[in-house]
């Protein structure tokens, strides 16, 4: 017995021992890994800081490449209810009522006789039988339906947001510093040092790789983690990120030029595409973008398309520096940003078909603010992808809160037609119609949100926000249908439907137009240039 104890005991000295050593390899491992890390972007940010010293170029701008001119827009129509011919009603003279027998005679069932077959001649049979005469289809008002197959504009796919080019370590401060600034409403705070403050005293290409080097000394790494976890806990896009940025630096820095080195600082660490410039004493940051940005200038260095942040000069001096792993930004919206809750003026939209559906709005301020400033853009440079971007942002849970409750009320136990039909009509009974050269000078798509809260909107404004609701309330599948001078929705539904409709894949999807005043689900506004006409495939949720 004390032979095996004392066997167990060397054993388990065995297994202990290799237990630590285990522990020693692994953490041997791990700070080998780290020390690769560290010394990787420590290396390549050395690398950035010495080129950015060095390699600066001349660029002049490429002329703003200004959004497609469109056909001229349409006005909107009414829709004219069909007139049925009156039918006059049948008068009969007064007569006494005739009394039926209590008792029915039994009528005898006539049984013919068996007949002989008539057998027809071979040679005096028809070849091939009479087809049957097939009456057009025809819509709600009685005119024949229209079956479009347009040219189809793909789903828009979203992409992962870029990251760095290794992850970005916390690092467990006993008394950190922080620093409090205000972006979208929100109040934020993040770890900045106030004593890691660069001083720009000019531009040069030392000065500059200077500021990089002690901006990239670690110091800041507690600052890149608290902006990268924002981004991801308040469901920012790549602008709205870039736009936090800015936000954060200039509330640090002031307006100045060490702010947008560290706006361009954090914006590149993140994994994000960008170059340094300068115009006389101003720094410059370039941005480049997945998406063709109209009415801006653009610098093209090296193949790649960079647009100036705040900037419209013609000529810039643009390092040749970049950082390994960079992307460019996407202008998708694909989440519901994270704002402050300040909200709009509630506003009463009806339907004057159905008084019923009759809806308070109201909207996030945040959100109008920040959908100002979003630019203009394309990707591929096919316009068509710029009212699939608006449609396919979401509304806010606030506005969501505000008008959905109402609405399914209203809808429940109704067939997706006349759920259809009801919130069509709200659109295009209860808000105004403007053209956008009369109220903002020029072209101005909407966002769903935006066209719930200013008091005008054009064609595309109401096509937009009609998608969202139906594809919101009802879960149909719904694309943009666009005719030169005017855009229009169709609807996918579960059930049979007539009317005007575009085939999307094979699928019918039945044409409704916010823009034709009372038109009813399957009737498109007249005179449509059909042979040119698109489907813009949206995001179903």
């Amino acid at each position: 017995m004390v032979r095996y104890i004392v066997s167990a005991l060397l054993m388990l000295g065995s297994l202990s021992c290799f237990a630590q050593n285990f522990r020693e390899e692994f953490d041997k491992f791990r700070n080998q890994i780290k020390k690769e890390y560290n010394d990787f972007r420590q290396e390549a940010n050395q690398r950035y800081a010495d080129y950015l010293s060095e390699a600066w170029e001349r660029y002049k701008a490429m002329e703003p490449i200004e959004r497609p001119k469109e056909a001229t827009p349409l006005p909107p129509l009414i829709y004219v209810e069909p007139v049925l011919p009156q039918v006059s009603p049948i008068v009969t003279p007064d007569v006494e009522p005739i009394t039926p027998p209590l008792v029915q005679p039994e009528i005898q069932p006539t049984v013919p006789p068996e007949l002989e077959p008539i057998i027809i001649p071979k040679e005096n049979q028809a070849e091939e039988p009479v087809e049957e005469q097939v009456k057009p289809a025809v819509r709600p008002d009685g005119q024949p339906i229209i079956k479009v197959t347009p040219i189809i504009v793909p789903l828009l796919a979203v992409e992962p947001q870029p990251v760095p080019v290794e992850p970005i370590k916390e690092k467990i401060e006993p008394n950190p510093e922080y620093f409090t600034f205000s972006f979208l409403g929100n109040e934020t705070d993040v770890r900045l040092p106030k004593e890691n403050k660069i001083v720009l005293k000019n531009l040069s290409g030392k000065t500059l790789g200077s500021a990089w080097e002690q901006l990239s000394n670690g110091d800041m790494d507690n600052l890149l983690y608290d902006c990268l976890k924002i981004r991801e806990e308040n469901n920012l896009c790549d602008w709205a990120y870039l736009l936090m940025l800015e936000a954060l630096a200039k509330a640090f820095y002031g307006d100045t030029n060490e702010a947008t080195m560290l706006m361009a600082w954090l914006y590149c660490q993140s994994g994000y595409q960008m170059r340094l410039a300068s115009a006389s004493d101003q720094l410059v940051m370039l941005y480049g973008s997945k998406h063709l940005i109209y009415d801006s200038p653009s610098y093209v260095q090296d193949g790649a398309t960079l647009y100036p942040f705040r900037n419209k000069s013609s000529e810039l001096n643009i390092s040749k520096a970049k950082y390994p792993g960079e992307k460019q930004m996407s202008l998708l919206i694909d989440k519901e940003p994270v704002t402050g809750n300040s909200l709009s003026k509630e506003r009463n939209i009806i339907s004057k078909k159905y008084p019923e559906i009759n809806m308070l709005s109201q909207v996030k301020n945040p959100l109008i603010d920040f959908f100002n400033t979003y630019p203009t853009s394309a990707l591929d440079g096919n316009l068509m992808t710029r009212w699939a971007m608006y449609a396919n942002t979401p509304l806010s849970i606030e506005t969501k809160e505000k008008l959905y409750p109402k609405f399914k009320q209203e809808l429940q136990g109704m067939s997706e037609l006349e759920s259809t039909q009801r919130i069509l009509n709200w659109v295009q009974t209860g808000l105004e119609y403007k053209f956008d050269d009369e109220v903002w000078g020029g072209d101005r798509a909407f966002f769903a949100e935006e066209t719930l809260y200013y008091p005008y909107c054009d064609c595309e404004d109401r096509a937009i926000l009609f998608s969202r609701l139906v594809r919101d309330l009802l879960g149909l599948d719904v694309a943009l249908v666009y005719y030169p001078g005017h855009l229009a929705a169709a609807v996918n539904f579960n059930e049979k439907v007539s009317g005007d409709a575009i085939v999307v894949n094979g699928k019918d999807f039945i044409v409704c137009d916010p823009t034709f005043i009372g038109a009813p689900v399957g009737v498109q506004m007249p005179n449509m240039d059909y042979n040119r006409a698109q489907a813009i495939v949206l995001k179903k949720n």
